[in-house]
């Protein structure tokens, strides 16, 4: 496991209490969906800036050459979400997962010592009012990773494993799901990717040469007129 320059992941008892209370605050709004749709978006702005002011420092400090937290922190964030905070496992990914890529597409935005009333600052000057405003601003409009989706289907994948112990607590580890292909089908994949490769290599220079030539051509053109006019 890579050592981490961050002393602590875990939420402080501060920011545990002020999520405590929006979520507490949040789930008996639920009940009035329509006529606390305001009040219920303002809760959960306030855990997103919570969360951010906590993992801004982290980020800064730790980030992966992907712009984001190494998984243990990502298990360690959210398993203090879900088991300190009582929050889902499904509210707590996505919670810890938009603020990371908050900070990763807004770090410049965010103060280095940001307080969530800073974060909510950085919110409101970018006219974000709710949970799916920070969902849009973040998204990346499925610029999926080519390569890391090539390499998954290749090789596998890693997947986080939650099993809910008897205590109540949840215990998220991460397990290798390797793909069905053996080593010989792999083989074959690369051997017809490098072929393919070839073959576009040979196409792009084969259109910079016309283009070249088409230039050249041009401008032999352009100099005759420019002599017959004179």
């Amino acid at each position: 496991m890579t050592k981490l320059k961050s002393k602590n992941v875990f939420f402080s008892e501060e920011n545990i209490k002020r999520l405590v209370a929006s979520e507490s605050e949040f789930q008996s709004l639920k009940t009035n969906r329509a006529d606390d749709y305001t009040s219920m978006q303002e809760k959960k702005l306030d855990q997103f800036a919570t969360t951010i002011s906590h993992a801004k420092p982290i980020y800064d400090a730790d980030k992966t050459d992907s712009d984001n937290l190494p998984r243990q922190v990502g298990i360690d964030i959210r398993t203090d979400l879900q088991n300190n905070v009582g929050m889902s496992i499904a509210n707590s990914k996505v919670l810890y997962e938009k603020s990371v890529q908050f900070i990763a597409k807004f770090n410049d935005d965010i103060p280095t010592q940001a307080t969530p009333e800073a974060v909510l600052e950085v919110f409101a000057s970018m006219n974000i009012k709710s949970q799916n405003d920070i969902k849009k601003a973040v998204s990346k409009e499925k610029d999926v990773d080519l390569a890391e989706k090539i390499a998954r289907q290749l090789f596998g994948k890693v997947k986080n494993q939650k099993t809910k112990l008897e205590d109540g607590t949840v215990k998220e580890e991460e397990v290798y799901i390797p793909t069905d292909l053996d080593a010989d089908q792999v083989q074959k994949i690369w051997e017809v990717l490098q072929d393919k490769k070839r073959e576009r290599e040979a196409h792009d220079k084969a259109s910079a040469d016309a283009q070249k030539k088409t230039s050249e051509d041009n401008d032999v053109i352009s100099r005759m007129e420019s002599a017959l006019a004179s």
